[in-house]
């Protein structure tokens, strides 16, 4: 153990090396001038809580788009409506309209060798390696027991079983997730596909949205154009999505039904991990078919009878 930590390894902690280390890697080609003079500005009007979180977000400007609302929440400890309000009361939607003015202000965020080069440099050999992981892990599992809790799950979880259809929408490493939950829905019975192309490629799988369906969307980083279209196709066919994302912010429209789902990618500027999203995804699964019992079962045994006829003897699903 790193020696500076307290005694509990908090992930405060660990946030506070990773950014330490991080800063001298982190460029910023052009202060975004108009949040610190909001700030400034705007800042007595906050509420002291509101304040804290103004502070951190001028503190951690170069790094904002490595933590979501919840993990600000945590760090600051307060509530993660303060940090959306402490946001709100410096003029913007919201947090994510906020993060998305500092990266246009020249905020240049750190690529994939910095960020892996930023957790190897927090240890030394694997076991110190695998135990970075684990702290990172054990925090994402507290951010998945508060929302486990709450009533965004359950909401998420009456959605995806009234479905006709579960799309799955993920691309680059998220790709392999969002075909993984495809496999996972479709063994429970329920009717299930991924969406996993970006650019014009994205248009085809959009175009077969339609009503009945629920999509899951997953959505990292920064939201990306194809994310928004898809969004705004659900919007206009009245399709409810599932956002599982730790930065992005449900659509606006009033039209739109849309239950968010907080689930990280490890440490802010650290090498992306995206075992709390696969538990999420699993546990999700597992929901809809505890709603569905005797569906689910039959799904299960159907597919074992098929596959007793491919390999012309039984193969229980493991």
């Amino acid at each position: 153990m790193t020696s500076g930590h307290c005694s509990k390894s908090c992930t405060t902690c660990v946030k506070k090396e990773i950014l330490q280390r991080y800063h001298a890697d982190v460029s910023v080609e052009a202060v975004p001038d108009d949040l610190v003079a909001r700030i400034e500005s705007r800042g007595p009007s906050l509420s002291a809580a509101e304040r804290r979180a103004a502070a951190f977000f001028q503190e951690q400007l170069g790094q904002l788009g490595h933590f979501s609302a919840a993990e600000i929440a945590a760090h600051l400890d307060v509530s993660e409506a303060t940090v959306i309000r402490a946001a709100q009361g410096l003029g913007y939607t919201g947090y994510a309209e906020m993060k998305r003015s500092a990266r246009a202000g020249g905020v240049v965020e750190p690529d994939l060798r910095t960020r892996l080069l930023a957790t190897l440099g927090t240890g030394a050999g694997a076991a110190s390696g695998l135990a970075r992981m684990l702290e990172a892990h054990l925090a994402s599992l507290d951010a998945l027991a508060r929302i486990a809790v709450g009533p965004e799950v359950e909401q998420a979880v009456d959605l995806l079983a009234a479905a006709g259809r579960v799309l799955v929408s993920g691309t680059g490493p998220s790709a392999a997730l969002a075909t993984y939950a495809t496999v996972l829905f479709n063994r429970i019975g329920t009717d299930s596909s991924a969406l996993v192309h970006t650019g014009a490629g994205a248009a085809d799988e959009i175009a077969r949205v339609r009503a009945g369906d629920v999509v899951i969307v997953l959505a990292y980083g920064r939201v990306h154009r194809h994310v928004s279209v898809l969004m705004d196709r659900c919007t206009e066919l009245r399709v409810p999505i599932v956002l599982c994302t730790d930065t992005a912010s449900a659509p606006t429209d009033p039209a739109a039904t849309c239950v968010v789902l907080r689930s990280g990618r490890g440490e802010p500027g650290g090498y992306s991990s995206h075992a709390a999203t696969t538990l999420l995804l699993e546990g999700l699964c597992v929901s809809v078919a505890a709603r569905a019992p005797a569906r689910a079962a039959d799904a299960l045994e159907r597919i074992n009878e098929l596959r007793r006829q491919v390999n012309g003897r039984a193969l229980d699903i493991r």
